[in-house]
């Protein structure tokens, strides 16, 4: 008990410590596994929803916090039976959230939880990259640039020191709103190329290029020496989707995929601008 009460207020200071106020609510000994209002409630700017936490000893703690937040906002939505959302499960990347799946109350859902968790780390990256930094937890590439950020993402691929990974980017300057799609974007294709693609085989090769024409940056990701490729696929999957999401909707942006026998060929344009904030 004295080491989640400890985990409790170590949890508050830090929140502080970050500019947020918190309330913290009296005791509710009907729910003691309850710690985290996180668990039971997801507050965003423009919506609150009232969840339905999985664990049937919590599902009672819902009501009693959507009464409290019921004091500071009035646009509550509300998790209905049988649906079940445990707010932790919930992450907010700009104007869209990802939600998490429990592989262990689902098993057949396991590969997807673990991709999941991985295009956030990449996400985790982008933004810790792009962020501001006191003297101590700066990165050490120097400033934040296209270049820098790419290299920073592809670092953990071992194509990138064998030589068959190269990153001929220009160094553009780079804020956290074109990090986190930039950043997931280049997850995908990269994971995909380790999977499937030409960093699959012993002598596939990735190119990544930049080019700077006006106000607009064209992004080439040209893949070679993988498996043949036989043409598009049927159908395009979730990793594919949230990649046009990225650069059409939140960069204004326009992607190409060109599936030759040789490899896959990606070009994506975007402005300088959305790049950047001015």
């Amino acid at each position: 008990m004295q080491r989640a009460l400890a985990q409790h207020a170590a949890y508050c200071l830090a929140l502080r410590e970050c500019g947020l106020e918190v309330t913290v609510l009296p005791p509710d000994e009907r729910f003691p596994d309850g710690t985290f209002v996180e668990d039971t409630a997801v507050v965003a700017e423009r919506a609150a929803v009232s969840s339905r936490p999985g664990a049937p000893t919590r599902q009672g703690e819902a009501p009693a916090i959507a009464a409290r937040l019921g004091l500071l906002r009035s646009d509550i939505e509300h998790i209905k039976v049988p649906g079940t959302l445990d707010g932790g499960d919930v992450c907010q990347v700009d104007e869209h959230f990802l939600i998490g799946l429990s592989a262990r109350q689902f098993p057949g859902v396991t590969e997807f939880a673990r991709q999941l968790q991985d295009r956030i780390a990449a996400l985790g990256r982008a933004h810790n990259f792009v962020r501001p930094h006191g003297e101590d937890s700066a990165p050490t590439m120097g400033p934040s640039t296209l270049r820098a950020l790419l290299t920073e993402l592809l670092n953990p691929y071992p194509a990138l020191d064998e030589g068959r990974l190269t990153i001929e980017v220009d160094d553009l300057p780079i804020d956290d709103r074109a990090a986190t799609p930039i950043g997931l974007v280049f997850h995908e294709l990269a994971t995909n190329a380790a999977k499937y693609g030409a960093l699959s085989m012993p002598d596939g090769r990735v190119r990544l290029a930049s080019a700077v024409h006006g106000d607009k940056v064209r992004l080439t990701w040209e893949e070679q020496g993988g498996p043949p490729v036989p043409g598009p696929p049927e159908s395009l999957g979730f990793g594919s989707r949230l990649t046009e999401m990225s650069i059409v909707r939140q960069l204004g942006g326009t992607i190409e995929r060109e599936w030759s026998r040789d490899g896959l060929r990606v070009v994506i344009e975007i402005s300088k601008s959305a790049l950047s904030r001015p």
